[in-house]
Parts: C-alpha cells; sequence; structure tokens
C-alpha cells in the first residue's frame, strides 16, 4: 500500500467513511495473498516481520513487558515464542504442532 498502513488490528467492524464496514480477515486474505519473501525478527523487542513477494508486510508486534506477544510454528516442529519484554524462545515440538 504504498508504505502505508493498509491493516491494523483494531480496523476489523469500523466505517472509516467507506460504504461498508471493515472486514479485517477479507481484507487480510487480500492483502497476504502470495509467496513469503522473507522473515525477520527485530533483535530488540522481538517483533517479528514478514515480508511478501508482492511487497506487502505483516508486522506483528509483541505488545508487552511482561506477557507472550506472539507465537509461530512451522511444519517440521520449529517452534518460536516472543516472550514479555523481547526475548524469544525457541524448541523443536515431536510431533510437530498442526
Amino acid at each position: 500500500m504504498g508504505g502505508r498502513i493498509a491493516l491494523g488490528n483494531g480496523d476489523h467492524g469500523q466505517q472509516f467513511g467507506l460504504p461498508k464496514l471493515v472486514d479485517a480477515k477479507q481484507e487480510a486474505e487480500k492483502l497476504l495473498d502470495g509467496p513469503v519473501k522473507k522473515i525477520a525478527v527485530r533483535e530488540e523487542t522481538a517483533d517479528l516481520l514478514v515480508e511478501f513477494q508482492n511487497s506487502t508486510c505483516l508486522e506483528i508486534f509483541n505488545s508487552s513487558s511482561g506477557y507472550e506477544g506472539w507465537e509461530c510454528s512451522s511444519t517440521n516442529g520449529l517452534l518460536v515464542i516472543a516472550q514479555g519484554g523481547g526475548e524469544l524462545a525457541m524448541w523443536i515440538t515431536d510431533p510437530p504442532l498442526v
């Protein structure tokens, strides 16, 4: 979206002067369609950045100093959790989480 925020976590159900309410699930599916180009984690904060081939970037913020901010797993069993305050915990689960 030209370097701008196209959808935020508080946008679902808002009107913003549009003809209908924002359906965040539908909008996210449009924006995040296609192969992933790059994944990065901000070392200081454990924010997760996922960049897609279409140049859309999904940013997942770790918004707590005490609680887990997000978790992500892969099909091969890798589990990553952003801990409060910006630390990451990683391990392999057996069997992989689905």
